[in-house]
């Protein structure tokens, strides 16, 4: 583009009409709210309630661009079936290291907070432990500065909690473990990201028993009339 021939006010006045461009491009698409925010990778130190990460470098690949924009879609009531009726429900299916939690549990949910005001979502695992580290990245990512540019919204001072924490439009994240028994919040958002911790919790009929009832009972009792779900497994 050149711009020799623009005086400075023209310039300045480009530069502001690409700027809120950018901005209309990450609020409207979780695809495009990726490529401009620091995603949280792996913690600097060991303390168990470590708030600062190194940067995941990451890419999204074609399978990562096909979650974003499946996950917008049916944040957007616009994923349909073959009947055209709205899916409110996703089940993504991928192997160890593609990077579907990156993308699915931490720039979905964050994405969606900011863009949908006075929203809750509510995120389990098989256990709070890593439920937490879930919640600390969100946090992160809600507490940036690229969030507050895009969103005109940012973390609320104070929120220290890494599995309770809103946002200053409006949105809140809860999160445990599945097995917990989350209570206290409506979900308009529900995200279960591996409900087994491994191959013999998922063998055990016991222990699939007892996710199978906190599920009926517990989470989809917190879900809206018009939530959407999401699991994420391997």
């Amino acid at each position: 583009m050149d711009l020799s021939n623009l005086s400075r006010k023209e310039k300045e006045e480009l530069l502001a009409l690409l700027e809120e461009q950018r901005i209309r491009k990450a609020r409207n698409s979780p695809l495009e709210f990726v490529k401009q925010i620091f995603v949280p990778g792996a913690p600097i130190n060991d303390d168990e309630d470590c708030k600062e990460f190194y940067q995941d470098k990451i890419t999204p690949a074609k399978h990562h661009e096909i979650i974003l924009n499946t996950l917008g879609d049916l944040a957007k009531g616009k994923l349909l079936d073959k009947e055209g009726k709205v899916i409110k429900s996703c089940i993504i299916l991928a192997p160890p290291g593609a990077a579907k939690s990156t993308y699915a549990s931490l720039v979905f949910p964050t994405w969606f907070m900011g863009a949908y005001p006075n929203k809750n979502i509510i995120m389990t695992t098989y256990g709070s432990d890593l439920a937490n580290k879930f919640g600390r990245k969100c946090r992160t990512i809600s507490g940036s500065k690229e969030y507050k540019d895009i969103f005109n919204a940012e973390l609320v001072q104070g929120n220290s909690a890494a599995n309770d924490w809103s946002v200053t439009n409006g949105s809140t994240y809860m999160c445990g473990g599945i097995l917990s028994g989350i209570t206290g919040n409506r979900a308009d958002g529900l995200i279960i990201d591996d409900p087994f911790k491994g191959r013999d919790e998922a063998n055990s009929p016991v222990v699939r028993s007892k996710t199978k009832d906190a599920y009926k009972d517990d989470l989809l009792t917190r879900l809206k009339p018009r939530g959407w779900k999401l699991i994420i497994n391997t």
